[in-house]
């Protein structure tokens, strides 16, 4: 229903941006100014409702390119417990089908090598509010620190936080090397075991 109310009172700001461009450009005699200002006026007019959007737009994906960085401290080693013979990741969704058992001891021989873990979010100071998360990749093992990346997420400015997803910004952003791609820099198949 807010979409619905946000939506009607962007068409009449819109009409009432174009009305005022017809008024000022009919008072303008020089056909050339007068084109330049039917051409530009309503963008500017249009512009202030997403200013803090597109603002922050530039802050954003600033932070989202930095997030792309993963750092990688340590690995284990794992052989065909996770990976099939061949040295394919078997938790792969693009691998063979596994029976739900096998999906199931696999996913149990994954969560007691690595864990997880997300820091409390912080609020970035920005033109749109940015939450920033560290997540941290940790052996269950011994504790040690294996991975840690950046994640970032906003609702965008103060129009877009009234629909699903911000209109010019990604909801969230992370390196593109996480998941499966991830899971396999930390757990690297070795032959041997």
């Amino acid at each position: 229903m807010i979409g619905l109310v946000v939506f009607t009172v962007l068409g009449i700001y819109i009409v009432i941006c174009l009305m005022i461009t017809k008024f000022i450009a009919k008072r303008i005699s020089n056909p050339k100014i007068q084109l330049g200002v039917r051409a530009l006026l309503p963008l500017i007019l249009l512009l202030p409702p997403f200013a803090d959007e597109l603002i922050g737009k530039v802050q954003y994906d600033k932070l989202c390119r930095e997030a792309e960085d993963v750092k990688i401290y340590g690995t284990i080693p794992v052989g065909e417990e996770l990976y099939f013979p061949d040295g394919k990741w078997r938790r792969s969704s693009s691998g063979p089908l596994l029976s739900l058992d096998e999906s199931n001891r696999i996913e149990s021989i994954y969560k007691s090598l690595i864990e997880y873990q997300d820091a409390k979010a912080r609020i970035i100071s920005a033109a749109i509010p940015i939450r920033a998360r560290e997540v941290s990749i940790v052996s269950r093992q011994d504790g040690r620190l294996l991975a840690s990346m950046q994640w970032y997420a906003t609702s965008g400015g103060w129009l877009s936080r009234h629909f699903e997803n911000p209109l010019f910004v990604d909801a969230q952003c992370h390196s593109s090397l996480f998941g499966e791609k991830l899971s396999q820099k930390i757990l690297p198949f070795n032959k041997t075991k």
